[in-house]
């Protein structure tokens, strides 16, 4: 390396120390988190061959992990004012998708010959775009039905308005998941609401959900069988080619975006009905990339998350699961994890989530103590 006497690979093998370091630091915190990390690393130095995208990859995951890590420290006033904050988030990203909505943006807009153009907007609040629009929405609606009840008609007008199929059904199942385990004495009568406001959603801003959804079924069945047999047919400059892949291991951190632009049978990807060139589907890319080992860390994580909201529920417990619950059904339609705008939101709620548990767990160890 100039200007020192390192080596590439001698760096390479620091940097790399460093991070299972981390991963045993994170071993206790979340086992999952620390496999998945270790599994990003051996990825991106073995089956990628030190490709710089998956290195940076991986580092954003270890950020990530000791990000929830510090999140999962803040006290229960801590996560209160964080609640909060979120709240004033709402507001901020409710009140600008008003105006957009209404062509009044002051901000983002187009000028057309020294006047603003107003007939430009569109409605994507700070997001940036439709689906990460929805699932900021969705994610966070919990944290407004939960903490400020009279923010929901907002909420579901900003859900309109991103027209996302897969935000509202998160948004849906996780409001109604939060009332009956809360037993909230108006959950019938919020019911009843979610229902018509998901009836008029899928018949008048998603008439062709049927279409949609084969729409990412398909790219999805690719992805799967791709893994299963360990080769996936390619078109490289008008010739075929097979990109084999390891069963077990996949075909490597960061793959997707490089691979599935080359895929040969583009009937997969229709574009007239998404557009598609990847999955849109945070699980089957996470299984094509990572292989079986890969499908095998996403159940233990999803079993031990489960578990674990069963063991040491309580109220505040059942608002930050259901902020995940919302965000994991938003990841089977929308490319959540990769943008920074929802990816925040995973890191922030399951740190608060692991915050809750850990003093739980605390709190049982002291009374078998005293017991």
């Amino acid at each position: 390396m100039p200007g020192a006497d390192v080596w590439y690979p001698q760096c390479i093998a620091l940097i790399a120390l460093f991070m299972v370091g981390v991963s045993i630091f994170l071993w206790k915190f979340d086992k999952a988190i620390s496999l998945f990390s270790i599994m990003c690393l051996l990825s991106a130095i073995f089956v990628t061959k030190l490709n710089m995208k998956a290195m940076f990859i991986t580092g954003e995951v270890y950020l990530a992990g000791l990000a929830m890590y510090g999140i999962s420290n803040l006290t229960v006033k801590k996560r209160k004012i964080v609640c909060w904050a979120i709240i004033g988030l709402i507001l901020l990203q409710g009140a600008w998708v008003i105006l957009q909505a209404n062509g009044i943006d002051p901000l983002f807009t187009k000028v057309v010959h020294g006047k603003v153009d107003y007939s430009s907007d569109d409605t994507v609040g700070f997001s940036g775009s439709h689906n990460q629009l929805g699932v900021f929405f969705a994610t966070t609606a919990p944290i407004a039905v939960g903490v400020c009840p009279v923010l929901l008609p907002l909420v579901l007008f900003g859900l309109f308005c991103s027209t996302t199929s897969f935000a509202f059904v998160g948004f849906t199942v996780a409001s109604i998941v939060y009332l009956f385990l809360t037993k909230h004495k108006l959950r019938y009568f919020t019911l009843v609401i979610l229902l018509c406001g998901a009836a008029v959603f899928f018949t008048k801003y998603d008439k062709n959900v049927l279409g949609h959804l084969h729409g990412r079924i398909a790219p999805a069945k690719v992805g799967f069988e791709a893994m299963l047999t360990g080769h996936i047919p390619l078109e490289v400059k008008h010739h075929e080619k097979i990109l084999g892949a390891n069963t077990w291991t996949g075909y490597g951190l960061g793959s997707t975006s490089k691979v599935l632009p080359l895929y040969k049978e583009n009937r997969y990807f229709n574009r007239r009905l998404e557009k598609y060139t990847h999955f849109h589907n945070d699980y089957i890319e996470l299984i094509f990339e990572f292989g079986r080992l890969g499908l095998a860390i996403l159940v233990f994580f999803l079993v031990s998350f489960f578990r674990e909201f069963k063991r040491y529920r309580n109220k505040e417990l059942c608002l930050y699961f259901c902020c995940l619950l919302a965000y994991m059904l938003c990841s089977m339609g929308v490319f959540a994890n990769h943008v920074a705008m929802s990816g925040m939101f995973f890191v922030l709620f399951y740190g608060l989530f692991k915050g809750v548990v850990h003093e739980q767990k605390r709190a049982v160890k002291r009374a078998s103590v005293l017991v």
